[in-house]
């Protein structure tokens, strides 16, 4: 039925763009013969099937567009699908390894080969996700393009976190925050992918839409929530480095060079948090210019 439709468009703009020509060259004929009057009714008929044709072309144009960002949404939710898969194999395989730790058992040597190759493969994972950022920001959607590096940033840390052999709480905080980032956005998705399905068996368009294309493959209510949810992960992950800070200043059994190599590992965390709240800033700024823009 779509490619149908297709097609009648594409009949429509032909035949549109031959009615054009030949009321010019009837104009024409009618002007060498000096008969001005029916020179400009066909002039005027030739300019009608002109705006015709513009019209066409216009919705043929939108008709691909959207069938390319269909497309994309559906690309990257696979993508997406699979990077969600992997990261939660390897938080549960951290839970695993401090599970062991905490019951009690020493980690042997087929423990340390596990933990590395887990670490190799959320090593693995930091490229696919920056290539998922990087086509949801040509795509417009900025917000999403950088909470998704956030979480390329965060597997950075886990890696590191791994290949010191740190499977602790915090370490599954960060990758249980990766697994929301990802899929908060796959729910992002999936919702846009219903609801241009709905309002294409509805035959609806939304007005703003009718009147300009926008190179978006997710709303702005979407990224609207999306920067909130940044705000608040941030805001949390803040509160959470001043307790562990708080703790190890009252631990008594540390002394005050034990205390810094603790926090030391504590401050590259904090600033890689701050560094974040900056990003949400600029975001914030620029996410307002455009709706000002927009008005």
């Amino acid at each position: 039925m779509a490619e149908e439709l297709q097609q009648e468009k594409k009949e429509s703009a032909s035949k549109s763009a031959q009615q054009a020509q030949e009321r010019m060259n009837q104009a024409g004929q009618q002007m060498k013969q000096e008969d001005t009057e029916k020179a400009g009714e066909e002039q005027e008929r030739a300019k009608k099937n002109l705006n015709k044709l513009e019209r066409d072309l216009k919705e043929e144009r939108k008709k691909y567009e959207q069938m390319r960002q269909d497309q994309v949404i559906y690309n990257l939710l696979e993508e997406l699908k699979g990077l969600l898969s992997q990261q939660k194999e390897i938080r549960d395989t951290t839970v695993l390894l401090e599970e062991k730790q905490e019951g009690g058992e020493k980690l042997g040597r087929n423990e340390f080969i596990q933990l590395k190759d887990t670490a190799k493969k959320q090593a693995e994972m930091i490229a696919k996700a920056e290539e998922v950022s990087k086509v949801i920001g040509e795509e417009g959607s900025v917000v999403f393009a950088e909470r998704i590096q956030f979480a390329a940033d965060d597997m950075s840390e886990v890696e590191r976190r791994l290949n010191k052999r740190d499977t602790g709480d915090e370490t599954q905080q960060i990758e249980e925050g990766i697994e929301k980032k990802i899929g908060d956005l796959i729910t992002a998705l999936k919702d846009e992918q219903k609801r241009r399905r709905e309002e294409e068996q509805n035959g609806q368009q939304d007005e703003g839409d009718q009147q300009q294309m926008e190179p978006k493959i997710l709303p702005k209510i979407a990224e609207l929530k999306a920067l909130r949810d940044m705000q608040v992960e941030v805001r949390d992950r803040t509160d959470q480095l001043s307790t562990v800070l708080k703790r190890i200043e009252e631990r008594p059994d540390l002394d005050a060079g034990e205390k810094d190599a603790m926090k030391q590992a504590i401050l590259r965390s904090v600033e890689q948090t701050s560094h974040q709240q900056g990003k949400i800033s600029e975001l914030t700024k620029k996410f307002i210019e455009e709706l000002e823009g927009g008005r």
